[in-house]
């Protein structure tokens, strides 16, 4: 048997739900969150990387394996590879990597199938925290949420409570923003001063950025016009993470393949 569900990761919300109805059902609690140890496998799913994102748009494998060379060797690019991988790049960051905007995309090749099926993603997102967060943090997980385009598009060094309400403090919207994260609609990245190992043990708890799991929908957050400067190759603002949609970026000025300033560690994005 194969269960899967938009917010398995979030456990523990809306246990006081169900309990209200055993009791209306006058059932008793018997454990319904116990978890059969051994007996089943947990995969985490993912949106679409860069290199599956080619793969959907039918790209040769021996270009991709030519790219991964490259990067491992750090070889120039070939300008011809470098200039196609650019915008394909540029039309990742534009779509995204879920996959029904993609699939879209591809029946359609028109940007405003895209942006449709966003909007419904969106919808269905902020339905979710309204139908399963606990009564209190309801309000404030859509503050948060709402809250992350102007975050990123401001030279804020870090995620801001303030910002996202005025006089709004940590103590306030943590529970909020743990519920994004486990739902799987938010990643942080967590600033360091250390470089060395262990990443995750330097990086700064409280110093931390906020970015939607998936490209396409932060795109689509920041509203009408945004991805058709993405595909004329305009900069949104500093902080669209193009650099962390996949694990090779192209610098054109050296035209060499180079890492990224973003690592993930375990469930950790450390910049």
């Amino acid at each position: 048997m194969i269960a899967t569900g938009s917010l398995l990761g979030v456990q523990g919300y809306g246990d006081e739900l169900k309990k209200l109805r055993r009791k209306m059902v006058q059932k008793k609690d018997l454990g319904i969150n116990s978890v059969p140890v051994g007996s089943e496998d947990i995969i985490e799913m993912y949106t679409l990387d860069f290199e599956e994102f080619l793969w959907a748009n039918g790209m040769n494998p021996d270009v991709i394996e030519a790219l991964r060379k490259f990067y491992t060797e750090e070889t120039p690019v070939p300008e011809g590879i470098r200039v196609a991988m650019r915008q394909y790049l540029n039309l990742y960051v534009a779509i995204g990597g879920l996959p029904a905007p993609i699939n879209a995309f591809l029946a359609t090749n028109n940007m405003n199938a895209v942006s449709e099926e966003y909007k419904g993603i969106l919808k269905e997102y902020r339905d979710d925290m309204v139908k399963y967060a606990p009564d209190k943090d309801k309000p404030h997980i859509r503050e948060c949420f709402n809250s992350i385009p102007k975050q990123l598009a401001k030279e804020n060094k870090k995620f801001q409570y303030s910002k996202v309400k005025p006089g709004g403090r940590g103590e306030t919207y943590l529970g909020s923003l743990q519920w994004l994260e486990d739902a799987g609609i938010i990643c942080r990245c967590y600033n360091t001063d250390i470089t060395g190992l262990p990443m995750e043990g330097n990086a700064k708890d409280n110093v931390f950025k906020v970015y939607t799991a998936d490209i396409g929908l932060l795109i689509e957050m920041l509203g009408p016009g945004t991805r058709a400067d993405i595909l004329q190759g305009n900069p949104c603002f500093s902080n669209t993470p193009v650099d962390i949609c996949m694990g090779m970026a192209i610098n054109p000025s050296v035209n060499i393949p180079v890492l990224n300033i973003f690592v993930k560690v375990g469930t950790k994005c450390i910049g």
